[in-house]
């Protein structure tokens, strides 16, 4: 497994024609068979949120040479100005474009050439995949599991949501609960009631505030889990670090809660980094 790995790399590739904003890392493994969809939180972004996925996948390939055999997709969307719904739609539409069979174009990676000034282009081998992870952040993982209950319910044969992996950093799912330092900035009077205003004006948000809302999502999993308990899709792996503060600490039923990471909190689970490698390792831990 070193040697198939010790030299594959990842190329960035901008996956506008499918979803502004959106991009992938993918490998120049021609036996690559994973497609690992990331879905950011809330005032997140695609880039900003999974910091140092983008460089750490390659550089730490030889401990974790498992991500040579995946292509990371990094999907966007407006967490702010639209619904959780809205959101959900916009991620199964995007799931459909690149699972399992990607479009043929991600696969020419425009590469720049300095000593010839030109652009070359760097063809990889198309793949059909076989293993769908989707990961989430905060309102990420709202989105996700707001995506497969929509699934479910529609009942689309072979849908690949319903059979992908979850991997959830400090989810959402059970709401949110302004404490620490965070509560003491809303806590001021003419600052907290201006701030709710804003918010106010986010559907997400609002959403996230409903817990009537919440606990269908939660509902609708635990009771299509009892009638479909083999659908890997509807349970997920979570993951919180000790110094939360901003959401529920919490999970489903029969989700697989992991011990709490120390020193992080809800911005910082997410982001691998030296001295804090567990995200890449979280997200290959497949149950």
């Amino acid at each position: 497994m070193g040697e198939l790995t010790a030299d594959v790399e990842h190329h960035w590739v901008p996956l506008d024609r499918i979803k502004s904003g959106s991009y992938a890392l993918i490998s120049e493994s021609a036996q690559s068979d994973t497609a690992v969809v990331f879905v950011h939180g809330f005032l997140g972004d695609a880039s900003g949120t999974w910091l140092n996925f983008q460089e750490m996948i390659d550089s730490c390939r030889m401990t974790y040479p498992g991500w040579a055999m995946c292509d990371a997709f990094f999907f966007h969307y407006s967490s702010f100005r639209q619904s959780i719904t809205d959101s959900a739609e916009e991620l199964i539409s995007f799931v459909r474009a690149v699972f399992p069979n990607p479009p043929g174009w991600i696969f020419s990676v425009p590469q720049p050439f300095r000593e010839l000034r030109a652009l070359l282009v760097l063809r990889l081998r198309m793949r059909r995949y076989k293993r769908l992870v989707l990961v989430g952040h905060s309102e990420g993982a709202v989105v996700i599991r707001r995506a497969v209950v929509l699934e479910y319910k529609r009942k689309n044969g072979g849908t690949p949501i319903l059979d992908a992996k979850l991997a959830l950093f400090a989810p959402a799912h059970l709401g949110f609960t302004p404490s620490g330092w965070v509560g003491a900035c809303l806590a001021t009077g003419r600052v907290e009631a201006i701030a709710m205003m804003i918010l106010a004006s986010s559907p997400s948000f609002v959403e996230m505030k409903d817990k009537a809302f919440l606990e269908q999502i939660r509902q609708d999993t635990n009771a299509f889990l009892q009638e479909s308990p083999d659908l890997s899709g509807l349970r997920a792996r979570v993951l919180f670090g000790r110094g939360e503060r901003i959401v529920v600490r919490g999970e489903y039923t029969r989700d697989f809660p992991e011990m709490p990471e120390p020193n992080q909190d809800h911005v910082s689970i997410c982001k691998p980094r030296t001295g804090y490698e567990r995200p890449l390792r979280f997200v290959l831990e497949l149950p």
